[in-house]
């Protein structure tokens, strides 16, 4: 009395070869996905990346001369664990919407001028070890600098208005 019910999806329904080639032609195989940045691996290299361009600075090369969104980046992981001691978490989907992020303020914010993004990094980073300093010594307390907070608007407005009163 009517149709079939399967008890178990592990069991499949015979299938003809015309439908099965149908299936095929629909849906082939696919390659596997490349694996996504971020996570812990990504992390421990961001920081072997930025000690390798500091180390190069100290010998008088220029280790900053290619600028890319993941160099901000890593070195924004960079800072993070040396101001506050404390590796960040960001995982796959965080690092890839942080590169994305990052790309579109190179172009909207500073016309694709890595240097001039990267000043503003510095200064960023240079404020807030100030102000973790200063949480450290009084006994205070703040959310730390995070990913979306350095590359988003808030900061920035900061960084201008310092720089058009000339203390950055």
């Amino acid at each position: 009395m009517g149709r079939k019910v399967i008890e178990s999806w592990e069991v499949k329904p015979p299938i003809s070869a015309a439908a099965q080639a149908l299936v095929d032609m629909i849906q082939p195989d696919k390659p596997r996905r490349k694996r996504r940045a971020g996570g812990k691996a990504s992390i421990e290299a961001a920081i072997k990346d930025v000690d390798r361009r500091l180390v190069l600075k100290e010998q008088g090369k220029d280790g900053w001369e290619k600028l890319t969104a993941t160099t901000l980046l890593n070195l924004w992981v960079w800072c993070h664990t040396e101001i506050y001691g404390v590796r960040p978490n960001l995982p796959p989907q965080q690092w890839e919407r942080a590169l994305m992020r990052i790309g579109k303020m190179a172009r909207d914010e500073f016309d694709g001028d890595y240097t001039a993004f990267l000043a503003y990094v510095h200064w960023a980073w240079g404020r807030e070890q100030g102000y973790e300093k200063y949480r450290r010594d009084n006994g205070q307390s703040r959310p730390p600098m995070g990913v979306y907070k350095l590359f988003g608007t808030m900061v920035l407005t900061d960084y201008r208005i310092e720089k058009a009163r000339g203390n950055a």
